[in-house]
């Protein structure tokens, strides 16, 4: 005999004597089954550049476009750089007025 329920352990019962007219009673004690659950986790390295000495940080197409930014200031992109202040007025212990921001677009024709 088989004894199964989602969740337990499979039992099986063997030399089970059975007699005309007469009834058995079996007690079965099912365990917890264990679960196996693999977690495969992919990436790849973070490129570090190691020959400049430049606090420069660039943040690509796709985070801008899905970016909730209040009103469309690029200048709050400015807080996901490492170093910089949560108001975002002072990076890497520089003064407020040296900030420098560089806008470029990149206009691809026939796509």
């Amino acid at each position: 005999m088989t004894v199964s329920s989602p969740g337990f352990e499979i039992r099986k019962i063997t030399n089970i004597e059975i007699a005309v007219a007469k009834t058995t009673n079996i007690p079965v004690q099912l365990g917890v089954a264990k679960q196996q659950t693999q977690v495969e986790v992919t990436a790849n390295g973070v490129a570090i550049e190691t020959t400049s000495t430049s606090l420069v940080a660039v943040v690509d197409d796709k985070s801008v476009q899905e970016m909730p930014m209040n009103g469309r200031d690029f200048t709050q992109m400015i807080k996901l750089s490492p170093g910089v202040t949560p108001s975002g007025a002072s990076a890497n212990g520089m003064r407020t007025n040296g900030k420098n921001f560089q806008i470029h677009q990149i206009w691809l024709k026939g796509l």
